[in-house]
């Protein structure tokens, strides 16, 4: 393919983006560092410039772990190949669940069934509808609260149905429970299959297939990245 072809295709494409807004007072989760945004430069003081210092954690918002986040000795995010945040990509709806419920493997099973299966290499995004509740300090404690996420079973049998990443528009893909074992996290992560959290607007896409892409920054020795997904649909 040349790169004029390359170019014709994304000219053709409508995009939709999967990402949260990143500014102050988001939903951050209890011990994770907020943000925040100070200006340093300012045209309307006199200064030659607009621009601002940004203080942030890595999974801040709409981002992607690395591997090393749960796995001791895996690969950190500048290390990992950038596609596994591209391909092809379907949304699960599991927000009919009580809150807090953990998604079972069988619904999956049934999803499929009624949609379409899902293929090895596929980024399997969990809609569980926690984005409509994203709000600004201090409306921001319904997100970070009672969210859906994944059940082991449900993590494992995505593992094996050969699945490379694995999204949620909630702030975890572990369900909110009171140990918070994290226990999708290490299903997935052990057999090298990332996980993307806080992701948006994944209602406009269901079920899906489309094309899915987003990069992290290059951060050394990273535990995880924000990220600025997007849907790549045909016009």
């Amino acid at each position: 393919m040349t790169t004029e072809e390359i170019l014709g295709l994304l000219e053709n494409v409508e995009l939709v983006d999967l990402s949260q807004t990143i500014e102050e007072d988001m939903p951050v989760r209890i011990m994770q560092p907020r943000f925040y945004q100070n200006n340093i430069r300012d045209m309307g003081k006199g200064d030659v410039s607009y621009s601002n210092v940004l203080s942030m954690g890595e999974h801040l918002g709409t981002h992607a772990d690395a591997l090393s986040h749960i796995v001791h000795g895996a690969l950190n995010i500048d290390q990992m190949d950038l596609r596994t945040w591209m391909g092809r990509a379907l949304v699960i709806d599991v927000s009919h669940l009580e809150p807090c419920a953990k998604v079972p493997a069988e619904l999956i099973k049934e999803w499929e069934g009624k949609n379409i299966p899902i293929k090895k290499g596929d980024i399997v995004c969990i809609y569980t509808g926690q984005d409509k509740l994203w709000g600004l300090r201090p409306n921001h404690k319904q997100f970070v609260e009672n969210w859906r996420g994944l059940s082991v079973p449900a993590a494992e049998y995505l593992r094996d149905r050969g699945v490379k990443t694995v999204g949620t528009d909630a702030t975890d893909i572990d369900a909110n429970t009171p140990t918070n074992d994290l226990v999708a996290h290490h299903v997935l992560m052990t057999a090298g299959i990332s996980i993307m959290e806080n992701l948006a607007n994944l209602s406009k896409l269901m079920p899906g297939p489309f094309a899915f892409l987003a990069l992290p920054l290059k951060i050394r020795n990273g535990s995880g990245s924000p990220i600025r997904p997007v849907a790549l649909l045909p016009r």
